[in-house]
């Protein structure tokens, strides 16, 4: 505490505000960033759980923690909130920071409720923001890694305060918006700790935040939430009967956050039961769809899941009509995700990396011209099947692409036969030129390439007709974001073909025998 106490700034420095070419941020403002909220955060929940004892090991000291949390994290959202962009409600910041100046608002001013009253007013108006940013099916277009801090948060915000005024938010709880935005979390896991992974997401997530999510399902009456939480306890594995051991995870000096959510809201008594996840889950205002063949074991059978939306996402990669596959719990097709931010992330030049770009996904190039990022270039859905032994999700992409691409039309329907186990993606394109086709498909696995149009892995077969395979390139990777995920390596299959007016082919995943 005296250590943090002693950093001249809390807000990082790439966040803060400099005169020139001088190195050393301007005097006078502190700025509240997700850092420096985070940072008076820990120390109101180092006050919650040792105050008294810190007080009377040196009461000098307290008095110091809450006059500098007061300084760098209150005072600058009564006097200029301005100046935090995050107010406006647009993505995870917004619930994020809101948590922790709320945490510290009702730690250290308890002595002055005029002031802690009118902070609290501010904050639920910003949190009302976050909230009318997302469409009621609760998807959270940032990405499951993201929901632990956007979604979550805004959880933690409004519990923080039903705790506080005994119970006074109860009924907020219940409304349908809120239990769709934590049930988005559950239904986006395909397998163990695999996620689907639009945007900026990770698709793996070995850390998941077990008393939150527990916590969450039990406020909001989802079964679901409280069954996957029971799993992800037992480490996706309830059938060995082992509890994982409390983790809690990394994000902006939030540890502590996760772990005493962790600690306290984790049921004592855990039975070693599975998650029945939905057949067929789809979000219509987030566009995705994740079946299943297998909905009580998640690592048996086929997984697919496949994306519309748009490119002009919070954290957006260009991914419209992504797809996805996984067979008996590995991945087999993947969207390669995020690697580590660096200072060109979130410039201008963020497109140029590959992985961002259209180049990382799997949607199909025409004559070199790539999906471009904004909100204008995006999917619509067609059509939509989610029950029966056949779901599907129907997607038409010529508008994610630019008029140079020349393409009147392009369509594509995934599909998987619940009782075979077989993934089909059906595409299709009109234009009135002459066309040089191209698509990447991503796997972590180097296959097997038996023929221009067969190609396998130990769980599956690709066979594919009306596009060649023309070549396979490894990546190396040499990201500690990508490693976790992928490994050393990345494979990119490259299919071509050349076309008219009309263009049609066809990718079918075959489960090979178990």
């Amino acid at each position: 505490m005296w250590h943090l106490l002693g950093e001249p700034i809390w807000c990082i420095p790439a966040h803060e505000n400099y005169a020139g070419s001088d190195p050393t941020p301007l005097p006078g403002l502190y700025k509240v960033d997700l850092f420096a909220s985070a940072t008076g955060a820990l120390l109101a929940d180092m006050k919650m759980l040792l105050g008294a004892e810190l007080n009377a090991f040196s009461a000098s000291l307290m008095e110091r923690v809450g006059n500098t949390v007061m300084e760098r994290v209150i005072a600058p959202m009564e006097t200029a909130p301005e100046h935090a962009w995050w107010i406006n409600g647009r993505n995870n910041w917004s619930a994020w920071c809101s948590y922790n100046v709320v945490n510290s608002g009702l730690s250290f001013l308890e002595d002055k409720p005029e002031r802690l009253a009118k902070l609290l007013d501010f904050l639920l108006t910003v949190v009302d923001r976050f909230l009318g940013n997302y469409s009621p099916d609760g998807g959270c277009d940032e990405g499951p890694m993201y929901w632990g801090v956007a979604a979550a948060k805004m959880f933690l915000f409004a519990d923080r305060i039903n705790w506080k005024t005994g119970g006074a938010y109860a009924e907020f709880f219940k409304q349908p918006l809120i239990r769709n935005m934590g049930e988005y979390y559950p239904k986006m896991n395909l397998c163990g700790d695999w996620f689907m992974n639009p945007a900026d997401a990770s698709a793996r997530i070995p850390k998941k935040q077990v008393g939150l999510i527990y916590r969450y399902g039990e406020l909001t009456g989802s079964s679901l939430m409280k069954e996957f939480a029971i799993e992800a306890a037992y480490g996706m594995k309830p059938e060995e009967g082992r509890i994982a051991p409390i983790q809690g995870a990394n994000r902006a000096n939030s540890t502590l956050t996760f772990l005493l959510r962790d600690l306290f809201w984790t049921p004592g008594t855990l039975p070693k039961t599975k998650t029945r996840r939905p057949e067929c889950t789809f979000l219509p205002d987030l566009q995705c769809m994740v079946i299943r063949e297998d909905t009580l074991h998640a690592d048996r059978g086929t997984v697919a899941a496949i994306k519309g939306g748009h490119n002009g996402e919070s954290h957006n990669h260009n991914d419209a009509g992504q797809f996805t596959i996984f067979r008996n719990g590995a991945p087999v097709i993947v969207d390669p995700g995020n690697m580590k931010y660096n200072r060109l992330t979130f410039s201008e030049r963020r497109y140029e990396f590959w992985h961002l770009s259209a180049l990382g996904h799997n949607p199909a190039q025409f004559n070199g011209v790539i999906q471009q990022a904004g909100a204008e270039y995006h999917a619509e859905v067609l059509e939509n099947i989610t029950e029966g032994s056949r779901p599907g999700l129907l997607l038409e992409l010529s508008k994610a692409y630019p008029r140079e691409a020349g393409i009147a039309s392009y369509t594509r329907r995934l599909t998987l036969d619940r009782t075979t186990g077989i993934v089909e993606i059906s595409e299709r394109v009109l234009s009135d030129k002459e066309l040089n086709i191209r698509l990447f498909l991503y796997t972590p696995l180097k296959p097997e390439v038996k023929s221009a149009d067969s190609i396998a892995w130990p769980s599956m077969r690709l066979a594919a007709s009306g596009v060649a395979f023309t070549g396979m390139e490894e990546i190396e990777l040499d990201d500690s974001i990508m490693n976790e995920a992928w490994g050393k390596s990345l494979f990119r299959l490259i299919f071509d073909m050349k076309s008219r007016e009309i263009a049609e082919w066809k990718f079918r995943f075959l489960p090979e025998k178990d």
